[in-house]
C-alpha cells in the first residue's frame, strides 16, 4: 500500500484489518478448487452442544492453525477415505440450484464459502474445512487478523488471478486443514467428526502429500513421521499470478454538492440521464404487494431456487419492499421491529452480528405469517462468534458458517449472554451459554441465495427477501466511501442513496471458468439487506437496498441505509446468505409463551396505532461512526 494515505483512505482499510469478514491469509477461486478431492475422515461422536475443535482454537485464529497437525487430528491408517468429484457444473434437478459434487454413484452439492474454505453435502455428510496456509520460512511473524494481502506463495492456483501481495504465508487451494463434518443419526440427533483433504493429483498412492504440494514447514515431517516418510517441500508459485495495485481514494469531500451534478456521468451505471433511453425504467408509484407466501425450506424444493434465479416467468415484485413495514406493528412508531440489536461494538464481529439478526428477523416473520402473532424474539451474536470453531471472533469470519453453527447447536437469547463485553469475544468459549440451555432456536438450513457462493444477483436476492426475509450481505466498503467517511449518509441533498461508488477499489478477479457464476470481488463488511426501493430525482432515477448497518442508531438514519442496486457495487450482490428458521424445533412451551405474549399486547397495539408522531429519532451523523472512534488507534480510524 502507498505510505500517503488520505483519511478517507485509512478509515477504509478498516474493514480489511479488523473488521473484515475474510479475515484469514487464505484467497482460492473455484476454478483453482473444481476437481477430484480425497478426503480423510475421522470417527463421529454425538453432539451436545458443543462441537468439536479438530485442532483448532474456539474461536479460531491463525495462530493456532499454523500449529495442527492434520495426522494426528485424524490418523490416516484408520481414517474413512472418501473420494469426490467438485464441479463448476451448475444444475436445478432434483435439488435447489446448486454446484454438483459426486462421489461414486452418489450425486450431491459444494460451495466454496467465499474465498476461504468448501462445504460439501453428498449422501449423509456435510463437510467444511478451511484451505491450508502456512508460514514461509524466513517470512515475518504473522498474526490474527492476517488476510489474504499476507500471503507470498500460492501453491495450486490456476492461471491468472490475484498474485502474492505480501511476506508472511503460502497458501493452498488443492488442501484443506482440519475440518468439520456432520450426519443425521437414525434417531434425529446430530453426530460430528473431523477430516481432511486434498487434491487427489497432490497425494501419493499412500495418502501422503507429494513434493511440491506440501507445506514448506516442519509441519511436513510432523505430518509423515507416524508413516516413516520423509521429503522436501518446494514451493510452487502461482501460474500467471498478477499483484494487484493498491491505490489511494479519493474523499467524499471531493465530491461536494456544488460539484454533483457536474459529475452526473460518474454515476452512469445505475443512474439515469435526464434523456433516459426509451428502453430504461420509468418509476411508478409503489404497487400493492401480493399476499406473501409461507416460508418454505430451501431443501428439497427446487421450485423455490427457480424463482429464486429468475427461471420462472411472470412473478412481479413490488417496486419498494421493507420488511420494517411489514412487521411495523409489532413495536411503538419510531422503534424497530426488526430488533434491538444494532451494535457489534469494538468488535470485527459484522458477520455474527448479520447471520445471527438475518435468522432472528426471519423466526419474527415466520412466527407472524405462520401463526399471526408478533412476537419480540432477540438472538445473540455474542455466544455464536466466540463459540465457532469456523470463524475467529473478533477478527472476522462469515456469516455463512455462523448459520453452520445454528444448525448444529443453535442459537441462545440475547439475554443469556447480555453482560459479556462485546471486546472479549476473542476469548476461549467456555460454552457457558449452550450447557444445559433448553432455550435455543435452530437454522432449518441455509444457503447462498442463488444456491452456492458467487451465484447471487439482484433479482435473486430481491425474491428471498420478499418470499422468506432479510438476508445476509456482504460487500466491500472501500468501494462505497460514504458507508464509512460519512457514516452511511448520501453527500447529495437530491436523495438518501449512497451516491459515490468507486468500484475498482476493490480487489476482484474472475472467481470461474463457468460465465454464470459472478468474478470474485474482496469483501470486507457484512450488513442485513432488509428491503429495496427506487425513486425519481431531478437527473433520473435510483435503484436502492435498504440496508442495515451494526454501527450503531446514529450510523445512517437509526441503523438504515439506502445503497444503489443491480450494479453489484463492491460485490454486495455476488455472495447473499439466508437461513430457515427451524419452526419444529422450538424451545419446549415457547410457541404458548408468545403466543400469550402477542395476546397481552393487543391494546398496547390498539394504542400506538393512534400515535400521531413517532418518537424523536436519533441524530444522524455526517462525519466518522462511533464505530471507529472506539479504535482510535486501529488502522481503520487513523
Amino acid at each position: 500500500m502507498a505510505a500517503r494515505r488520505t483519511l478517507t483512505h485509512s478509515i477504509l482499510l478498516a474493514c480489511l484489518v479488523s473488521e473484515g469478514i475474510a479475515d484469514l491469509p487464505i484467497h482460492c477461486t473455484l476454478k483453482d478448487i473444481a476437481g477430484d478431492w480425497v478426503f480423510q475422515l475421522g470417527p463421529a461422536a454425538p453432539v451436545n452442544g458443543k462441537l468439536p475443535a479438530c485442532g483448532h482454537h474456539i474461536p479460531n485464529n491463525v495462530n493456532v492453525a499454523l500449529k495442527i497437525n492434520r495426522s494426528m487430528i485424524v490418523p490416516p491408517k484408520t481414517a474413512e477415505k472418501v473420494e469426490m468429484t467438485l464441479t463448476e457444473e451448475i444444475s436445478t434437478t432434483g435439488l435447489p440450484r446448486h454446484l454438483v459434487a459426486r462421489s461414486g454413484k452418489e450425486v450431491g452439492m459444494w460451495t466454496t464459502v467465499f474465498d476461504t474454505g468448501l462445504e460439501t453435502r453428498v449422501g449423509d455428510k456435510s463437510m467444511f474445512a478451511h484451505f491450508l496456509f502456512s508460514d514461509l520460512p524466513g517470512g515475518k511473524k504473522g498474526k490474527n487478523g492476517d488476510n489474504f494481502q499476507d500471503i507470498g506463495q500460492y501453491i495450486g492456483r490456476t492461471g491468472k488471478g490475484i498474485g502474492p501481495m505480501g511476506k508472511t504465508y503460502a497458501c493452498y487451494c488443492n488442501v484443506v486443514t482440519t475440518g468439520f463434518w456432520h450426519r443425521r443419526t437414525k434417531d434425529g440427533g446430530l453426530e460430528a467428526g473431523c477430516f481432511w483433504g486434498a487434491k487427489k493429483v497432490s497425494l501419493t498412492p499412500n495418502g501422503l502429500l507429494k513434493e511440491g504440494h506440501a507445506p514448506p514447514t516442519a509441519l511436513v515431517k510432523l505430518e509423515t513421521q507416524n508413516v516413516g516418510a520423509k521429503r522436501k517441500a518446494p514451493i510452487v508459485p502461482a501460474s500467471g499470478a498478477t499483484n494487484f495495485a493498491a491505490s489511494d481514494v479519493a474523499t467524499s469531500a471531493d465530491f461536494a454538492e456544488k460539484d454533483f451534478q457536474q459529475h452526473g456521468g460518474f454515476f452512469k451505471e445505475v443512474f439515469y440521464p435526464t434523456s433516459r433511453p426509451a428502453s430504461a425504467p420509468t418509476a411508478k408509484a409503489a404497487t400493492p404487494a401480493a399476499p406473501l407466501p409461507k416460508l418454505v425450506s430451501l431443501r428439497g424444493v427446487a421450485a423455490h431456487a427457480q424463482r429464486a434465479n429468475g427461471t420462472e416467468d411472470g412473478e412481479k415484485l413490488p417496486l419498494n419492499f421493507d420488511w420494517r413495514k411489514e412487521l411495523a406493528a409489532m413495536v411503538p412508531k419510531g422503534q424497530d421491529p426488526l430488533g434491538e440489536q444494532v451494535d457489534q461494538g469494538p468488535c470485527g464481529s459484522c458477520y455474527a452480528f448479520a447471520g445471527v439478526l438475518m435468522l432472528q428477523m426471519r423466526f419474527r416473520a415466520q412466527f407472524f405469517r405462520k401463526h399471526k402473532i408478533l412476537y419480540p424474539l432477540e438472538l445473540s451474536f455474542k455466544s455464536p462468534a466466540q463459540c465457532s470453531p469456523y470463524t475467529e471472533g473478533c477478527n472476522g469470519g462469515f456469516s455463512y458458517l455462523t448459520m453452520r453453527l445454528a444448525y448444529e447447536i443453535g442459537v441462545p437469547l440475547a439475554a443469556v449472554d447480555s453482560k459479556k463485553p462485546l471486546g472479549s469475544l476473542d476469548q476461549s468459549c467456555d460454552w457457558a451459554s449452550y450447557k444445559d440451555n433448553k432455550e435455543l432456536f435452530f437454522a432449518k438450513d441455509y444457503w447462498h441465495v442463488g444456491g452456492f457462493s458467487h451465484g447471487s444477483d439482484e433479482q435473486s436476492i430481491m425474491h428471498e427477501i420478499y418470499h422468506n426475509g432479510p438476508v445476509e450481505l456482504g460487500f466491500s466498503t472501500s468501494a462505497v466511501p460514504e458507508f464509512v467517511s460519512r457514516s452511511g449518509q448520501s453527500i447529495s441533498n437530491a436523495t438518501d442513496t449512497m451516491t459515490i461508488v468507486i468500484n475498482d477499489r476493490a480487489p476482484k478477479e474472475p472467481f470461474s471458468t463457468n460465465p454464470k457464476i459472478q468474478p470474485w470481488v474482496f469483501s470486507t463488511h457484512a450488513i442485513l439487506g432488509v428491503g429495496w426501493g427506487q425513486e425519481d430525482v431531478k437527473w433520473g432515477m435510483v435503484k436502492y437496498w435498504t440496508v442495515r448497518n451494526s454501527w450503531g442508531r446514529d450510523w445512517g438514519v437509526q441503523g438504515y441505509s439506502k445503497m444503489r442496486r443491480g450494479n453489484n457495487d463492491g460485490g454486495i450482490e455476488t455472495d447473499a446468505t439466508m437461513a430457515i428458521p427451524d419452526m419444529d424445533r422450538l424451545p419446549a412451551g415457547f410457541l404458548d409463551k408468545a403466543k400469550a405474549y402477542d395476546a397481552g399486547m393487543a391494546a398496547k397495539r390498539a394504542e400506538w396505532k393512534t400515535q400521531k408522531a413517532a418518537p424523536k429519532a436519533v441524530t444522524a451523523k455526517k462525519g466518522t461512526p462511533e464505530y471507529c472512534k472506539q479504535r482510535p488507534d486501529s488502522i481503520d480510524c487513523k
